[in-house]
């Protein structure tokens, strides 16, 4: 019996001890998704898939198999197709950031020169980006209206302002001009002033553009004060104050026109607005008339009205 036990261990071969195979360095150079697992020598880790698997078994070939798998094939065509948020954005203050910067604040000055609106040269910029695919600057190029605002606001209007302080550092004289503008229940005051400049001539330039509900000439008077003393423009230099014919800019008493040369300049002089005085002076040319206006116009529009070729003629005459 023991001898029969004997035979048998000898003709049965000794089970192969299997060698436990360990993370290479060496594979990052052939998988760029994979790193080593900080926990386990034996594991490897997939940055697409975002977990670990063993090698410690198969080695290389535990990687190829990763590779081949099929949700690791989707990890790897999505990230094919989405990009990170860097490629969206040049690095802050390289020379493809100010090249971009540059070309972004010339579009917004040809917008506003041209009168364009923001949506707009959002439209625009976006077919420029179709047409010249191939340019790196335009592809990074952002034209909404936050964008716009911003450049106009903190960039544009900034240095139109430090170029009207340089024309009237001098003790330039100029005048200046306000005027009320209703948009639905808003109502607006454009403020401007006129001087002349030998390098440019006659210069009309924006100081601001605010907003008030009030319209009495208390409120004129003070706020535009206010948009004075902001642009360091004195009350000394200004030879004329412009508006509408309206009481509350010119009346005798209780006028903006009053105040500003009773307060700020007794030397301003009051400038009118020309069409108003045109429209006056037809309006009570034609209270002295000896025919019935009114009456002239509506026979004239009943005879041309129901008539192309009249109207026409009338073009002709006219």
């Amino acid at each position: 019996m023991e001898d029969k036990e004997a035979s048998n261990s000898k003709g049965t071969p000794t089970k192969k001890a299997r060698r436990v195979c360990h993370y290479n360095v060496d594979w990052e150079s052939r998988f760029v998704w994979l790193n080593k697992c900080d926990e386990d020598n034996t594991k490897g880790y997939c940055k697409l898939c975002k977990n670990s698997f063993t090698v410690a078994y198969d080695g290389l070939k535990a990687v190829t198999h990763h590779a081949e798998a099929k949700k690791h094939k989707e990890c790897e065509s999505a990230a094919a197709m989405s990009h990170r948020m860097k490629s969206f954005f040049t690095p802050k203050g390289s020379a493809q950031s100010e090249k971009v910067g540059i070309a972004e604040l010339t579009e917004v000055y040809h917008s506003i020169k041209h009168h364009i609106s923001y949506v707009a040269h959002d439209c625009s910029l976006k077919v420029l980006k179709q047409v010249i695919n191939d340019s790196d600057i335009v592809k990074q190029m952002t034209g909404e209206r936050t964008n716009c605002t911003a450049l106009v606001n903190q960039v544009l209007f900034p240095y139109s302002m430090e170029l009207v302080q340089e024309d009237l550092k001098n003790d330039v004289p100029f005048s200046v001009a306000n005027d009320a503008s209703n948009k639905d229940n808003r109502k607006n005051f454009p403020v401007a002033i006129q001087y002349f400049s030998p390098k440019s001539g006659i210069c009309h330039k924006i100081l601001d553009f605010y907003k008030d509900s009030f319209e009495d000439s208390t409120s004129i008077k003070e706020r535009l004060c206010e948009v004075m003393d902001k642009s360091r423009l004195p009350w000394s230099r200004v030879t004329a104050y412009g508006a509408d014919n309206a009481s509350v800019n010119f009346g005798v008493n209780n006028s903006v026109f009053q105040k500003l040369k009773s307060e700020e300049n007794n030397d301003i002089i009051d400038a009118h607005c020309n069409d108003h005085i045109f429209h006056n002076c037809a309006k009570n040319a034609l209270k002295v008339m000896p025919v019935d206006v009114e009456n002239i116009v509506m026979k004239v529009f009943a005879e041309f009205s129901c008539s192309a070729k009249k109207r026409e003629d009338l073009k002709g005459v006219l």
